[in-house]
């Protein structure tokens, strides 16, 4: 196979314009103006997690092996992989602006956790083990703020 400069500068633009697509029509875009966080955490619980990004009720877009996962008492910290990163700032969404968290199913045999924020405008669903320990950390700094 033979590859142009043009040919790969293709492949980037196009890559370019998706990421910057999954960002606004997940909300991710609008998320990052509220809650940007310029510094990482100490340390990330999950890497490569599974998961989607919804904004109210339109469709999610699907972030597999993507996001990088960590939260302490403050609130969830929410990064994605380097080639997807473009358009997509590192998320610090605090504890107060969740609104609900639950267990709902995954193609009917798992289960995922479902993460709502801002009064259900945004939903952050996470599948596997770091969707089973965020509902648990979400879930205990929910009972410490009194929510």
């Amino acid at each position: 196979m033979h590859f142009t400069l043009a040919s790969v500068a293709r492949f980037w633009f196009f890559w370019f314009v998706g990421c910057l697509l999954m960002s606004w029509f997940s909300g991710w875009w609008l998320l990052a103006r509220r809650y940007g966080e310029a510094a990482p955490p100490q340390r990330w619980r999950h890497i490569f997690a599974s998961g989607s990004l919804a904004r109210a009720h339109w469709p999610a877009i699907q972030y597999h092996a993507t996001f990088f996962l960590a939260w302490n008492e403050q609130g969830l910290t929410l990064a994605v992989f380097f080639p997807v990163r473009l358009a997509h700032a590192r998320l610090h969404l605090p504890w107060p602006t969740v609104s609900a968290v639950r267990r709902v199913p995954w193609l009917g045999l798992w289960q995922q956790t479902e993460i709502q924020f801002e009064q259900g405008r945004y939903r952050l669903r996470l599948r596997g083990r770091a969707g089973t320990q965020a509902f648990n950390a979400a879930q205990q700094q929910r009972a410490g703020c009194g929510s």
